[in-house]
């Protein structure tokens, strides 16, 4: 119901909603500690929970829930460091806490929950390199890093961040080159390396996967070739009614990856 309602728009009701859901799945997750299940929904109500403070303005609030959802997932992971289920969790977390420090302006701070959530992802994307989920959630987290680092003004960080978020979408593209939310991204890329690098943005939008510095066409095309695409976009190609579906569910993390980026990068 709560996820129904921050849907409406109406975050306070949410609020309220999740809130029930902490209380229950709390009253679960304590009678029965060892059920690891029970502690990740646990974990999961207290994100849900962040996630309308911070679109309320409370970052302390925001700060405090996802600080629990981080502390159950890390026992979790800490248990059994193998489950790819709680380290992706983590990486969340991570990301969710670095979103926080970077509105309250504290950029060093989200520099630090940003790397952790770089290196979560390039660990699993590493042990599963056809995964284009994974693939597309560390050309994320890379956008996210640079972002704070300009902040800091370290600018040749950024770009290099940048760089190899992009190198990640341009693959990508080349695989689903009909995916808008892909294609999308690229260009975000595209538009923030031009400007930290002082150049005019160059629309490139009708050809994407243009050919950069960092990238060589047979890379792109062999990397291309072998990736998995995630199970929705199995009948991508020529149907629009999908790609739209499908990029309604990524719009969020599309924001995320330029939300900070608006003012600077």
């Amino acid at each position: 119901m709560g996820s129904v309602l921050e849907a409406q728009g109406d975050l306070v009701g949410a609020l309220k909603e999740y809130r029930v859901s902490v209380a229950v799945a709390g009253r679960l997750a304590a009678a029965d500690p060892g059920h690891a299940g029970r502690q990740r929904t646990l974990g999961i109500a207290h994100e849900h929970i962040g996630d309308a403070l911070r679109l309320l303005g409370d970052l302390t609030g925001a700060l405090k829930a996802y600080d629990a959802k981080k502390s159950i997932i890390g026992r979790l992971g800490a248990a059994d460091p193998g489950n790819i289920g709680w380290q992706y969790d983590l990486g969340i977390s991570h990301a969710r806490i670095g979103l926080v420090q970077e509105a309250r302006g504290d950029f060093a701070a989200a520099v630090k929950q940003y790397e952790a959530c770089l290196g979560i992802g390039s660990r699993l994307a590493a042990a599963d390199p056809d995964n284009a989920g994974w693939m597309r959630d560390l050309a994320v987290s890379y956008g996210k890093l640079a972002a704070a680092q300009h902040r800091l003004g370290k600018a040749a960080q950024a770009l290099a961040a940048l760089r190899d978020g992009r190198d990640i979408m341009v693959v990508l593209v080349q695989t689903a080159p009909g995916f808008v939310q892909w294609t999308q991204d690229l260009a975000l890329f595209d538009g923030r390396i031009a400007a930290l690098e002082g150049r005019a943005q160059v629309a490139a939008i009708a050809s994407p996967t243009m050919s950069s510095a960092t990238t060589s066409s047979a890379t792109i095309a062999n990397a291309a070739g072998s990736l998995r695409l995630p199970p929705q976009l199995g009948k991508l190609r020529g149907d629009d009614a999908l790609v739209r579906h499908v990029a309604r569910q990524d719009a969020d993390v599309a924001r995320e990856l330029v939300h900070a980026g608006d003012k600077g990068l």
